[in-house]
Protein backbone atom coordinates (compact mmCIF):
# COMPACT_ATOMS: atom_id res chain seq x y z
CA UNK A 1 0.00 0.00 0.00
CA UNK A 2 2.67 2.34 1.10
CA UNK A 3 4.10 2.12 -2.82
CA UNK A 4 0.85 2.67 -4.16
CA UNK A 5 0.85 6.04 -2.03
CA UNK A 6 3.78 7.23 -2.86
CA UNK A 7 3.00 6.82 -6.52
CA UNK A 8 -0.10 8.49 -6.33
CA UNK A 9 1.60 11.25 -4.20
CA UNK A 10 3.96 11.51 -7.24
CA UNK A 11 1.20 11.26 -9.98
CA UNK A 12 -0.37 14.38 -8.30
CA UNK A 13 3.04 16.24 -8.77
CA UNK A 14 2.79 15.62 -12.49
CA UNK A 15 -0.96 16.63 -12.41
CA UNK A 16 -0.23 19.90 -11.09
CA UNK A 17 3.17 20.53 -13.19
CA UNK A 18 1.13 19.65 -16.20
CA UNK A 19 -1.55 22.49 -14.89
CA UNK A 20 1.21 24.80 -14.08
CA UNK A 21 2.68 24.39 -17.55
CA UNK A 22 -0.39 24.56 -19.28
CA UNK A 23 -1.29 27.88 -17.87
CA UNK A 24 2.27 29.44 -18.61
CA UNK A 25 1.55 27.96 -22.48
CA UNK A 26 -1.80 29.76 -22.74
CA UNK A 27 -0.79 32.90 -20.98
CA UNK A 28 2.11 33.78 -22.76
CA UNK A 29 0.91 31.96 -25.88
CA UNK A 30 -1.54 34.28 -26.40
CA UNK A 31 0.29 37.16 -24.75
CA UNK A 32 -2.60 37.79 -22.06
CA UNK A 33 0.00 38.18 -19.08
CA UNK A 34 -0.97 36.51 -15.57
CA UNK A 35 -2.12 38.88 -13.51
CA UNK A 36 -1.19 38.80 -9.39
CA UNK A 37 -3.57 36.83 -8.50
CA UNK A 38 -2.62 33.90 -11.47
CA UNK A 39 0.86 34.09 -9.74
CA UNK A 40 -0.43 33.18 -5.78
CA UNK A 41 -2.64 30.82 -7.83
CA UNK A 42 0.64 29.13 -9.41
CA UNK A 43 2.62 29.63 -6.02
CA UNK A 44 0.17 27.77 -4.26
CA UNK A 45 0.33 24.91 -6.45
CA UNK A 46 4.15 24.57 -6.41
CA UNK A 47 4.31 25.01 -2.29
CA UNK A 48 1.22 21.84 -2.74
CA UNK A 49 3.58 19.86 -4.45
CA UNK A 50 6.66 20.55 -2.63
CA UNK A 51 5.11 19.51 0.83
CA UNK A 52 3.78 16.48 -1.17
CA UNK A 53 7.13 15.97 -2.70
CA UNK A 54 8.16 16.28 1.25
CA UNK A 55 6.83 12.94 1.73
CA UNK A 56 8.58 10.80 -1.02
CA UNK A 57 11.71 12.19 0.29
CA UNK A 58 11.36 11.75 3.97
CA UNK A 59 8.76 9.29 4.15
CA UNK A 60 4.74 10.00 4.14
CA UNK A 61 4.43 13.22 6.88
CA UNK A 62 0.64 13.83 8.32
CA UNK A 63 2.28 17.43 8.76
CA UNK A 64 3.69 17.30 5.03
CA UNK A 65 -0.49 16.70 3.89
CA UNK A 66 -1.46 19.25 6.44
CA UNK A 67 0.99 22.23 4.66
CA UNK A 68 -0.14 20.81 1.40
CA UNK A 69 -3.61 21.34 2.22
CA UNK A 70 -2.95 24.31 3.34
CA UNK A 71 -1.54 25.74 0.27
CA UNK A 72 -4.35 23.67 -1.35
CA UNK A 73 -7.02 26.17 0.65
CA UNK A 74 -4.89 29.27 0.47
CA UNK A 75 -4.52 28.63 -3.44
CA UNK A 76 -8.26 27.89 -3.65
CA UNK A 77 -9.50 31.23 -1.85
CA UNK A 78 -6.96 32.90 -4.31
CA UNK A 79 -8.93 31.16 -6.97
CA UNK A 80 -12.31 31.97 -5.76
CA UNK A 81 -11.42 35.40 -5.00
CA UNK A 82 -10.55 35.88 -8.72
CA UNK A 83 -13.73 33.70 -10.00
CA UNK A 84 -16.06 36.85 -7.92
CA UNK A 85 -14.05 39.61 -9.35
CA UNK A 86 -15.06 38.27 -12.72
CA UNK A 87 -18.91 37.69 -12.20
CA UNK A 88 -19.41 40.97 -10.89
CA UNK A 89 -21.30 42.91 -13.87
CA UNK A 90 -19.01 45.64 -15.96
CA UNK A 91 -15.73 43.44 -14.75
CA UNK A 92 -13.91 42.37 -17.84
CA UNK A 93 -13.42 38.57 -18.71
CA UNK A 94 -10.09 37.86 -18.45
CA UNK A 95 -8.08 35.58 -20.53
CA UNK A 96 -9.69 33.41 -23.30
CA UNK A 97 -11.58 30.44 -21.85
CA UNK A 98 -10.62 26.76 -21.89
CA UNK A 99 -13.46 23.91 -22.27
CA UNK A 100 -15.89 26.82 -21.37
CA UNK A 101 -14.11 27.79 -18.14
CA UNK A 102 -11.35 30.29 -17.59
CA UNK A 103 -8.03 29.51 -15.90
CA UNK A 104 -8.89 30.33 -12.78
CA UNK A 105 -11.99 28.60 -12.27
CA UNK A 106 -9.64 25.62 -14.15
CA UNK A 107 -7.50 26.55 -10.83
CA UNK A 108 -10.12 26.12 -8.31
CA UNK A 109 -11.05 23.10 -9.36
CA UNK A 110 -7.56 21.65 -9.40
CA UNK A 111 -7.60 22.91 -5.64
CA UNK A 112 -10.85 21.16 -4.82
CA UNK A 113 -9.53 18.12 -6.83
CA UNK A 114 -6.11 17.66 -4.34
CA UNK A 115 -7.74 18.75 -1.43
CA UNK A 116 -9.82 15.64 -2.35
CA UNK A 117 -6.86 13.56 -2.87
CA UNK A 118 -5.45 14.79 -0.09
CA UNK A 119 -8.32 13.60 1.67
CA UNK A 120 -8.02 10.44 0.39
CA UNK A 121 -4.22 9.79 0.88
CA UNK A 122 -4.75 10.39 4.53
CA UNK A 123 -7.72 8.22 4.57
CA UNK A 124 -5.06 4.98 3.91
CA UNK A 125 -2.12 6.70 6.43
CA UNK A 126 -0.58 3.87 8.39
CA UNK A 127 2.41 4.06 10.43
CA UNK A 128 4.69 2.17 8.26
CA UNK A 129 4.15 4.77 5.48
CA UNK A 130 6.22 6.94 7.79
CA UNK A 131 9.45 4.68 7.00
CA UNK A 132 11.80 6.76 5.01
CA UNK A 133 12.05 5.29 1.10
CA UNK A 134 14.67 6.17 -1.77
CA UNK A 135 12.71 7.82 -4.41
CA UNK A 136 12.44 5.84 -7.51
CA UNK A 137 12.99 7.38 -10.66
CA UNK A 138 9.34 8.25 -11.29
CA UNK A 139 9.72 10.17 -7.99
CA UNK A 140 13.19 11.50 -9.02
CA UNK A 141 11.44 12.62 -12.27
CA UNK A 142 8.54 14.42 -10.10
CA UNK A 143 11.60 16.34 -8.28
CA UNK A 144 13.49 17.39 -11.07
CA UNK A 145 10.36 18.66 -13.41
CA UNK A 146 9.07 20.81 -10.27
CA UNK A 147 12.55 22.50 -9.07
CA UNK A 148 12.68 23.50 -13.46
CA UNK A 149 8.83 24.82 -13.25
CA UNK A 150 9.25 26.62 -9.93
CA UNK A 151 13.02 28.25 -11.81
CA UNK A 152 11.00 29.14 -15.11
CA UNK A 153 7.80 30.38 -12.46
CA UNK A 154 10.18 32.98 -11.02
CA UNK A 155 11.98 33.62 -13.95
CA UNK A 156 8.69 34.80 -15.34
CA UNK A 157 7.45 36.73 -12.34
CA UNK A 158 10.91 38.78 -12.45
CA UNK A 159 10.32 38.90 -16.58
CA UNK A 160 6.77 40.58 -15.79
CA UNK A 161 7.51 42.14 -12.35
CA UNK A 162 11.23 42.73 -11.79
CA UNK A 163 11.78 43.38 -7.88
CA UNK A 164 8.77 45.81 -8.09
CA UNK A 165 5.23 45.75 -7.88
CA UNK A 166 3.51 44.15 -10.98
CA UNK A 167 2.38 46.15 -13.21
CA UNK A 168 -1.21 44.25 -14.59
CA UNK A 169 -4.74 45.25 -16.28
CA UNK A 170 -6.72 42.71 -14.79
CA UNK A 171 -6.06 44.01 -10.97
CA UNK A 172 -9.52 45.59 -9.81
CA UNK A 173 -8.59 49.07 -9.28
CA UNK A 174 -10.81 50.80 -6.85
CA UNK A 175 -13.69 53.55 -8.54
CA UNK A 176 -12.66 56.81 -7.95
CA UNK A 177 -15.77 58.98 -6.60
CA UNK A 178 -15.90 62.24 -8.19
CA UNK A 179 -16.57 65.09 -5.31
CA UNK A 180 -18.96 68.05 -5.60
Amino acid sequence: MTTFIRTCNALLIFVIIAVISTAIYFQFGSEGLPCPYCWLQRMGMIGMCTAILYNLRFGISLKAYAIALFFAFIGGAVALRQITFHICPNFPIFGHPILGYNLYSWSFIVFCCSSAAIFIFLFFHNREMEKPKMMNLFERLALILLVLLTIIDCALIYKQCGFGRCKDVSWPQPALRESR
